[in-house]
């Protein structure tokens, strides 16, 4: 999936960043992973804050400002990749980020990939279908990952900011789709590709004291399954 918006000149208050909004164009465009064809296209006004895919779903969130609440007056749109039937829309003053197979999730704080410190939350999400019903919340929520996992604290993090005790606390990995949840029994999960699609690849230091010392892969998780570990053919990860 890719897009392209135009470029933004500088902006001098809120006013001017509406306007502008108002005169924004984007695309999104939908690729097949295997063949490089075009699936889909669509255009889109406005800031493009976020984009995800589901199963049958090009979803887009879009914005009058650069945050989705307040004057922002985010929206969500999910557009059908039968090309065929019309979009939904949905309004909305949290963040996109992340799909599972065929729901979304929503955050009050938004997701950037590879700049979040340990520890990113805790944060609540919402867990929405892509006409916009809610279907769930997840609490104490740390990380989203591609492919609909979400990890979480299995109790409330440790308060006062302590960033020791709150990497210490128990943890699990959640499938937004099936409900599984996989104790990560202080390991760490890092996202991985997989021939069948996402999946996420849990590590261990053999030797915790020793931040330096590399870490092994102990089980991975695939999203085009139930959910369940995996221990088969660790060794395709040594390589990587």
């Amino acid at each position: 999936m890719t897009r392209k918006q135009e470029d933004e000149p500088q902006l001098t208050d809120q006013s001017s960043t509406v306007e502008l909004a108002s005169q924004q164009r984007g695309y999104v465009v939908v690729l097949d992973a295997r063949t490089g064809k075009t699936v889909l296209t669509r255009e889109v006004s406005g800031f493009i804050l976020a984009q995800a895919l589901t199963n049958d779903h090009l979803v887009v969130e879009t914005a009058r400002a650069y945050f989705p609440a307040g004057e922002g007056k985010g929206t969500i749109t999910a557009f059908p990749l039968n090309g065929t039937s019309s979009p939904t829309t949905t309004p909305t003053d949290q963040w996109l980020v992340g799909a599972g197979d065929d729901s979304l999730l929503l955050s009050p704080q938004p997701r950037y990939p590879g700049m979040c410190s340990s520890p990113c939350g805790p944060f609540t999400l919402t867990r929405i279908s892509t006409n916009g019903h809610k279907l769930a919340t997840i609490t104490h929520a740390d990380r989203v990952y591609r492919g609909g996992w979400v990890e979480r604290y299995k109790e409330p993090a440790p308060d006062g900011g302590d960033g020791e005790a709150s990497a210490q606390a128990a943890r699990e990995v959640v499938d937004v789709d099936t409900g599984a949840a996989t104790d990560l029994n202080g390991d760490h999960a890092e996202e991985t590709g997989l021939p069948t699609g996402p999946g996420l690849l849990v590590m261990r230091r053999p030797d915790p004291d020793k931040q330096s010392s590399p870490s092994v892969p102990v089980f991975w998780l695939s999203a085009a399954d139930d959910g369940h570990p995996h221990t088969e053919n660790l060794e395709q990860f040594t390589t990587k």
